[in-house]
């Protein structure tokens, strides 16, 4: 027998199966499709069968893999076929959990998983949910604090970063939201955009250190070009816990009269209204992709957005706001339409906690 693995390691996903036929370095197995890939990459090795369950139902083998064989390179209704001493592409993947301070418990895994569009974001989210299955809680308070990144073959890594709170499922939760990017990456299609490693650490609290916006007030109600603005936020918290964070806004020399909003969001709503045009339009070029990835807001912190009531321009996915009227009129045409057009974006200072909730103020600008 032999065991088409998935994923090797500190933790095994695998298919084991009779052999059909070896003709020379060729290799039939299994007389039936393992997952109807096609034309694929999956190492198998040699598998030893431990003992067999009889069954009047369904009788089946429990089996070891052993040493490594070749590369299975196809995946048909009628059998799977591979190549002895092929070497398959494999993704290494680590990943560290950890208890938050004063708790000092960590444990390491190392693994290689296929490279595969479709099967890596699924054996990714398998993988993160057994890290965090195996030593932490999946029912009650606790709170995920994400780290990490997903390193590419060229150019710089790709930032892995967020926090997440619940009360139940916390490590589906995780899991999924783990495997977004990556899959989002591998999906691309973009020959300058392919894995070579993903790194997570994952920071686990056993409670719920979510904070919810109360309330936003500014220093001035009205003020002028030039002229600096401070808006402040507080967020409030389980056990009565209080923080406030503030942040500085100078109105633009040359600035229009008229309201200007600021909106204090949290991570989940400034993505959304950042990079609502991925929904409809996907990125048109790895460099796209690669910026869009790098600039998701994490939820350990509260974002302001300053934003007027007038339409700007999209276009290509990219928002272009406060055109000159002459560019405006010109991009009309084969341009969408937003409602709002964005003036800054701005990052309160983090903390170890999940930001949650949205609220907007008005500034009024003299002349």
């Amino acid at each position: 027998m032999i065991s088409v693995q998935l994923m090797t390691g500190d933790m095994n996903v695998g298919a084991d199966g009779t052999v059909t036929y070896v003709d020379g370095r060729r290799v039939y197995a299994f007389g039936h499709r393992f997952l109807g890939a096609g034309e694929t990459e999956m190492p198998f090795a040699r598998a030893e069968v431990l003992t067999l369950l009889p069954s009047l139902n369904t009788s089946f083998k429990i089996s070891n893999p052993q040493e490594w064989l070749g590369a299975m390179t196809l995946d048909s209704s009628v059998a799977v076929s591979g190549e002895l001493g092929r070497r398959p592409r494999m993704l290494p993947l680590t990943i560290r959990v950890s208890g938050a301070p004063p708790a000092s418990r960590r444990w390491s895994y190392h693994m290689e998983m296929v490279n595969d569009r479709l099967l890596t974001p699924i054996l990714l989210q398998m993988a993160v949910f057994s890290a965090l299955e195996a030593t932490e809680r999946t029912a009650g308070l606790s709170t995920v604090f994400l780290r990490g990144q997903m390193r590419l073959a060229s150019g710089d890594p790709l930032p892995l970063s967020n926090v997440y709170a619940a009360e139940l499922g916390t490590p589906t939760l995780v899991a999924a939201a783990v495997a977004a990017p990556v899959a989002a990456v591998l999906q691309s299609g973009f020959d300058t955009l392919k894995l070579a490693a993903l790194d997570i650490e994952l920071e686990v609290s056993n409670d719920k250190r979510q904070l919810q916006l109360d309330g936003v007030w500014s220093s001035r109600r009205t003020v002028r070009p030039g002229e600096a603005v401070e808006i402040t936020a507080l967020f409030l918290g389980e056990s009565g816990v209080e923080l406030t964070r503030s942040v500085r806004y100078q109105v633009p020399v040359g600035a229009p009269a008229g309201p200007l909003y600021f909106t204090v969001t949290d991570g989940a709503t400034a993505n959304l209204a950042d990079f609502r045009q991925f929904l409809l339009t996907p990125p048109r070029s790895a460099e796209q992709l690669r910026g869009f990835l790098t600039r998701l807001h994490p939820g350990d912190r509260a974002y302001v957005r300053v934003w007027r009531a007038t339409p700007t321009l999209q276009v290509q996915g990219e928002n272009l706001p406060l055109l000159p009227p002459s560019m405006a009129g010109a991009l009309l045409q084969s341009a969408s339409q937003q409602a709002n057009s964005l003036i800054a974006s701005l990052r309160m200072d983090p903390a170890p906690y999940l930001f949650t909730g949205s609220k907007t103020i008005q500034v009024e600008v003299k002349e």
